[in-house]
């Protein structure tokens, strides 16, 4: 069976859907051929079930997609799954041709896709992962819940960017992300942040890597100054595959609700979260290695992207005693899985 896919926009929500693109390349017995913005591209390549990539700009005009579409179309897809809720993207699902279009209903999808689902009961309670297995499984396709692999990298490449942003290939390091594109009531303060980092990079010895977009080179900047010199500053200095590369080598990742968090967990790397306005049943990091840092402070998650009391108080309620000891938790767990794995491999 031929499928492709239509990919969400986000980082974050790439990696939630990247269970749901396992069922599909399980169930329709090859891999999966993905359509998805050129940025996202490497993100795809990280998966074991996905197969040709097309790298498109999806927000062109219709007339500059067209030879695209009719490409789709000659390959002659069985199956096309829609993620995006979007009008535009059950259109171009459409133009695509194949024999079966699947997505969730709404925003007059209907007439555009052969299969359209209503949102299932209970859904904004849902983790979004669930959400795209519902769909893939509408299709016709197996629930397959093993856990994805860790994604193998290619070690040269790996080293190469370590060295480019001046990390020696068996550095210990862990990386900063004090960023988040959704607004400001997801963000730790920069402050707190730096202050944590440097007090980790004093108790266990590893060098603090700050990262964020060109936007937040500001927040960066925050951090780093925080850390007296010792830290790197790569604020608006890094591609996603560099950001992949960094953290697949590092020792640890303190974040905020953000892509580079899903990320993260992905690669397995363990990862710290202040969490405030988020609603962590519905967009959680999918890894057991992963530690949310939160108060009572809001008695719910108000999903917003600015506070609606102006206070934030979610976040700033977090201390940096907290958040320290939720590290060090964190990290005592990994090390301890780390030794009953190493035990039972050799039993």
């Amino acid at each position: 069976m031929k499928i492709l896919l239509f990919g969400l926009n986000w980082v974050g929500d790439v990696v939630m859907s990247f269970g749901a693109l396992a069922n599909a390349a399980i169930g329709g017995g090859e891999k999966v051929d993905i359509v998805t913005r050129p940025h996202l591209a490497p993100l795809y390549h990280l998966h074991p079930g996905v197969g040709r990539v097309w790298a498109v700009e999806t927000r062109r005009p219709f007339w500059r997609l067209l030879p695209s579409f009719l490409r789709w179309r000659r390959e002659g897809y069985d199956t096309i799954l829609v993620l995006p809720r979007s009008f535009r993207s059950a259109w171009q699902a459409f133009l695509a041709g194949g024999r079966m279009r699947v997505g969730y209903a709404g925003e007059g999808r209907a007439p555009l896709l052969t299969l359209a689902l209503p949102l299932p009961a209970r859904h904004d309670q849902m983790h979004e992962a669930k959400l795209h297995a519902h769909l893939v499984a509408a299709a016709g396709l197996p629930d397959y819940t093993a856990p994805l692999p860790t994604p193998q990298l290619d070690s040269p490449r790996v080293a190469a960017t370590l060295a480019r942003f001046g990390l020696l290939p068996d550095e210990d390091f862990f990386v900063v992300a004090p960023g988040a594109a959704y607004g400001e009531a997801k963000r730790w303060p920069a402050e707190r942040f730096a202050e944590v980092a440097l007090r980790l990079t004093q108790l266990l010895g590893w060098r603090a890597v700050v990262t964020g977009t060109a936007p937040e080179t500001g927040l960066t900047a925050r951090v780093a100054g925080g850390l007296g010199g010792s830290g790197i500053d790569l604020g608006g200095r890094t591609s996603l595959e560099d950001l992949i590369h960094l953290l697949s080598r590092s020792r640890l990742l303190l974040a905020n609700d953000s892509g580079t968090m899903h990320l993260g967990a992905l690669l397995k790397t363990p990862v710290a979260v202040p969490v405030g306005s988020t609603d962590m049943a519905r967009t959680g990091p999918l890894s057991d290695r992963a530690v949310l840092v939160k108060t009572d402070a809001c008695r719910r998650a108000c999903r917003k992207s600015v506070c609606p009391r102006g206070t934030h108080d979610c976040m700033r309620s977090i201390g940096v005693d907290q958040m320290i000891a939720a590290v060090t938790g964190l990290l005592g767990r990994v090390r301890a899985s780390a030794r009953v794995g190493g035990a039972s491999s050799h039993g």
